[in-house]
Formats: C-alpha cells, structure tokens, sequence
C-alpha cells in the first residue's frame, strides 16, 4: 500500500499499473473472485488516468487480463453455447466469442495510440519482464505490445485478422526506417517478410530481399540477423549431400557465415551462425534403399549422398534367411562373430 500511494503521489503510472497486477496476483491464490477485482480496478485506472500512454498501456493489460482468465478455463468455455449478440453481465457465463471480441477490442485500441511509437519501453520497465535483447529489439511500446500480439498471444488469427497484422508490421517498419541503431528496423523486415511470404512456393522474392537488406546493413551488428534468416532460408528443404557436385550452394552459405562471424564475433546471436557452418562442414553420408522389398534374383537399388567426405566405402552384408533371427537378436553385441562366419560374406565398394 505505501509503494502504491507513493506511486500515486508522484503520478507514476508504470508502478501503478504494477501495484494492482500485483495485488491482483497475490489475492488469486486466496480470494474467490479476485480476477474480476483486478479487472475493475485496471478499468478504473484506465478511465480515470489523464496520461494518454498510461491510458494505453491500462488497456491492453485488461486485454491481457480477460486473454488470461479464458486461458486459464479454455476447455470449460470453449464447450458453451454460443449466445449470439447478448453478453452476460457475469464473466463466468461468457462464450469464447465473446471472450475473444473483447480482447481484440482492447488490443486494438492499445495500439492505435500513435504517442506508443515514441515511448520507450524502459520507461515502463516496472510492468515489464525483460529480455535479454529487449532494449535493442523491442525499444517502444509499441514494439513491445505488437511483438507480443503476434508471438504469445493465444489464437491471434482470431484477435486480429491477416490484414491487420500486416499493417501493424509495415508500420512497425517504417517508423524504425531512420533509426540511428538498425536492430528493431532489421528485425520488423524480418517478421514482415516472414509473414508475407509464409506457405508461400515461390519464394525467390523474399530471398532477393533479404540480400538487399544484408547488403544495406552489412557492415551492422543487425546484419547477423540477416544472414541467419538468409541462410536458413537458402538451405530451406535442401539436402546438402544430395546437391550435385557443382552445386555452388555450400560455398555461398559457407561465405555468409564465415563473413559475418569475422565481422561480430562477439554479437550474441552469433552462434545461429556457428551452428549453421558447423553443419555445412561435419561430414554427412546418408543412404536409403529405392526398392526395400526385394526377392532373391533383384537388384537392390541404393540412393547414396554425401557431403564434406572426398572418398566414402560402402559394405555390403548379404544376410541368409536362416540367419535373420540371429541377426537382429545379436546385431549389436556379436557383430564381429557374425562379420567372421564364412556363411555371411562382404562386399565392398567404393564411391
């Protein structure tokens, strides 16, 4: 009570916020019915406040607290009749269509304060849980509230439609287009192209942009992010010991690996990068058989591939029907035995 008339006094609305979260939290474990009074009270805060941000921020926590109560009694509510256009009064009668009308409205009208754009984020610091990388990725509100929305919120195609989102991204974009630090401006290309081009065939498109953001930013720590996004995009449903032996592929997601952890050894998402080269050059060999049921005159058909190997050997077992129960009950511990009977003979080739 002190922190909060303390908050009060200084109109420090992040610690307000805070305070009747807090309290909210604290009174759900003993108090039937505490959910609602919290709810009451982040509605009176937002109704009351003369601070257009806190206002804002208010809004969509009540958004996120109706997200957490039907979160929390999904399978209950999920299973009542739909009561078209009428709207109980008590909470514990709502349907799920009505739960999710009433977060979309709050979120909506969170994020259509423009003043959220020019905010920082650690202005708020007292309601928020940071991350790592918060400060450089999610610097506004703004960023902080749609990140949210399009990561961690339940059933966000039904919040918000696609159009929406993709609105709330070109956005994002476009007012981080001039920022000093190029992070949060990499970082909405990135989540807007993602979602543009998702499930989508051709997707040459999003590749040539991807060169031309690396190109813009590469000598930015944010470049890192690019050439993760560019590779994994690049090896995107490739088998690398499959590609022929021309196939300049490796070479160029080698190159862009290489480039960018010589360039930002110490950035903290360059392990992304570490891994990727560490798996273009572990050598892989994979084999499959074409045809796996064969009779006793076919040809056994087998697919080989590999890649970061100069020379493979290949041995091949021809196993008699009479030694297959042994075979697979003693594979593991008697190979060797099984390797010097006479009765199962080798063959090995060379690729």
């Amino acid at each position: 009570n002190s922190i909060e008339k303390h908050a009060k006094a200084e109109g420090n609305a992040p610690q307000q916020i805070r305070c009747i979260i807090e309290r909210g939290n604290a009174k759900n474990y003993i108090e039937e019915g505490a959910f609602t009074k919290c709810l009451e009270e982040m509605k009176q805060f937002q109704q009351q406040t003369k601070d257009d941000v806190a206002r804002s921020v208010a809004t969509y926590m009540i958004g996120k607290l109706y997200l957490k109560y039907y979160q929390d009694d999904a399978f209950a509510i999920n299973r009542r009749t739909n009561l078209g256009n009428y709207v109980p009064e008590d909470i514990a009668e709502w349907t799920s269509r009505i739960f999710i009308d009433t977060i979309r409205a709050y979120t909506l009208e969170a994020l259509s304060n423009e003043k959220l754009k020019t905010t920082l984020a650690i202005d708020y610091e007292a309601i928020l849980e940071k991350g790592e990388d918060s400060r450089i990725y999610c610097p506004t509100l703004y960023d902080l509230f749609l990140y949210d929305l399009l990561e961690n919120r339940y059933e966000v195609e039904n919040i918000t439609t696609a159009e929406e989102r993709e609105k709330f991204l070109t956005e994002c974009v476009a007012f981080h287009a001039n920022d000093k630090e190029r992070d949060a401006y990499v970082k909405a290309n990135l989540k807007l192209w993602h979602f543009q081009y998702e499930g989508k065939k051709d997707r040459s498109p999003y590749i040539s942009k991807l060169e031309a953001l690396l190109k813009e930013v590469k000598n930015d720590r944010s470049s890192i992010l690019v050439r993760t996004a560019l590779c994994e995009e690049l090896k995107r449903d490739v088998s690398l010991e499959s590609l022929p032996e021309n196939s300049n592929l490796p070479q160029r997601l080698k190159d862009i690996c290489e480039e960018g952890i010589k360039a930002f050894p110490k950035h903290k998402k360059i392990n992304s990068l570490k891994v990727i080269l560490d798996k273009l050059t572990h050598p892989v060999v994979h084999v499959s058989v074409e045809n796996e049921k064969v009779h006793s005159s076919d040809k056994l058909r087998l697919k080989i591939g590999y890649a970061n190997k100069e020379r493979v050997q290949l041995k091949l077992y021809r196993l008699d029907v009479d030694f297959t129960y042994d075979y697979h009950c003693y594979y593991k511990n008697n190979m060797k035995e099984i390797r010097k009977d006479k009765n199962f003979p080798e063959q090995s080739l060379s690729y």
